[in-house]
């Protein structure tokens, strides 16, 4: 177990303002090795920890000025009122969550604003009616949209600036602009500023700055606008039905948006919702494939995707796709730089929140999404391969899931048997398979080892059986063959 530390001075005097931190690998030898980053300030008053294996994503960390509290008691966050108010989300009443020492009302969407320095910045927000909130205009009846406070600094400590509207999810659809307006520069330089996107709790994505930003947009309840022309065509909006609650699902982790594209034949280019059993698909090796069921279909589900920029893909942080030189990875282990089926590079990855959730499966266990490959399947523990304890097991998820569906594939694609479908929206089969296989994982190591071994014994053969008798008449023909001669040659010995 090795251990590596980077600190700041105990006493609270190192310099204010936002802090990256990350996970690098300079050498991996053998299989990647998991890692555990903590994060303590403070004295544990701020603490929390990140785990991974590989390199990590970059973290942001804001450091509060003049936190100590007022008492100079042991360096410790104490809510004091002026320069903190909150030290964690329990110490804000109501519907209020503690963001930057501030407790501001939580909503969706919510768009906060934070920085440290004397600078007067603004933040503003636009409806999707056009209503402009801002200091000058607080409030918007129509979209319930609330800008909590209009700070005026007078100090070098942290300032808070929210824009929230209602926590249900019952904002109005359509596209939110908003951004940082700089009012009065007060210091020899500008200071800087973040500015997150909220919704259902979830920090959708973070824009940083100094002075005055571009206008930003944010369409809810279809995610982040991306950059740059669409390449593909756009989907119809979502209605909000009125009496329809609205929830949304952060781990339904085996699915895509219906804003996807695939191709179907007969039909063409048409969204991931327009998909039904018996369909058609491109699949891998630009083959078309049946549709033989659904592992999940839920077209009133709020969820969040993954959106890899430029293809726009949107799928599950959990949901496996093709990378060049790396097989089928979950989404959340794909970065920058990464190489999909078509060549293209992956330049941005975004959190999107989106209604509807589509999970098609193919006997191939592959789909062909806005024109990249991506797999049917999921992968349980964040890794391209199954890991039990420390041990890399030299098996891809693409491969054991594959198997897993093999009953599954002959009971609905090669029998033709519809599948039951549970009132999740989740296939009868998955679930139970999903909930099993996340049962073994949770086990002690020698548990998973002794029912391990004879699983994949069982779904080779499974495996094998459909790929030689299924797959391939000749294979039929040949064993049909071989049992007639043998019949044959039994005959003429009795005789």
């Amino acid at each position: 177990w090795h251990t590596e530390s980077v600190g700041c001075p105990r006493n609270g005097s190192a310099p204010n303002g936002f802090y990256t931190y990350y996970v690098e690998v300079q050498n991996q030898v053998g299989i990647a090795d998991t890692w555990s980053l903590e994060v303590f300030s403070f004295q544990k008053e701020y603490t929390f920890t990140r785990n991974g294996s590989r390199a990590s994503d970059y973290f942001i960390l804001p450091k509060f000025p003049n936190l100590p509290g007022l008492d100079g008691s042991n360096g410790a966050c104490v809510p004091n009122g002026l320069q903190v108010e909150c030290c964690n989300d329990p110490q804000c009443r109501g519907s209020s969550v503690c963001t930057t020492g501030r407790c501001v009302v939580e909503g969706t969407p919510r768009f906060t604003l934070s920085w440290f320095g004397d600078d007067d910045l603004d933040i503003f927000a636009i409806t999707p009616a056009g209503v402009a909130i801002f200091w000058n205009n607080t409030s918007d009846d129509a979209s319930q949209g609330v800008l909590q406070e209009d700070v005026d600094p007078t100090s070098d400590i942290a300032h808070v600036e929210s824009i929230s509207f209602e926590k249900n999810g019952k904002s109005p659809a359509g596209i939110y602009k908003f951004g940082v307006n700089l009012w009065n520069k007060r210091g020899p330089s500008l200071d800087d500023w973040n500015l997150t996107i909220h919704a259902f709790g979830e920090e959708l994505d973070l824009k940083q700055g100094m002075g005055t930003s571009s206008i930003f947009e944010f369409d809810f309840v279809d995610g982040v606008a991306a950059p740059g022309p669409p390449q593909l065509p756009e989907p119809s909006p979502t209605e909000f039905p009125e009496s329809q609650p609205i929830t949304i699902d952060v781990s339904a982790g085996i699915c895509f948006s219906a804003n996807n594209f695939v191709v179907i034949e007969g039909k063409g280019v048409v969204s991931m919702d327009k998909i039904r059993v018996g369909h058609e698909v491109l699949s891998k090796g630009n083959t078309f494939e049946r549709v033989y069921g659904f592992g999940h279909r839920d077209e009133s589900k709020l969820a969040i995707f993954l959106q890899l920029l430029p293809s726009k893909i949107e799928l599950s942080p959990e949901h496996m796709i093709f990378v060049q030189d790396k097989g089928f990875l979950p989404a959340s282990n794909v970065k920058a730089g990464d190489r999909l089926s078509d060549g293209s590079e992956v330049e941005r990855i975004l959190k999107v929140v989106r209604r509807g959730v589509y999970a098609p499966f193919t006997p191939s266990g592959t789909i062909v999404v806005n024109y990249v490959v991506a797999s049917n399947y999921i992968s349980l523990q964040n890794s391209r391969s199954l890991q039990v304890g420390s041990i890399e097991i030299p098996l891809s998820y693409q491969w054991l899931c594959h198997s897993f569906q093999t009953l599954h594939r002959i009971w609905c694609h090669w029998l033709g048997v519809s599948d039951k479908v549970l009132e999740n929206g989740f296939s009868s089969w998955s679930y139970s398979a999903y909930r099993a296989v996340v049962w073994l994982l949770k086990q002690h190591l020698t548990v998973v080892l002794v029912l391990l071994s004879p699983t994949l014994v069982l779904l080779t053969m499974l495996a094998c059986f459909e790929s030689v008798i299924l797959y391939h008449l000749s294979g039929v023909v040949v064993i049909v063959v071989v049992f007639v001669l043998w019949q044959s040659r039994k005959t003429k010995q009795n005789i």
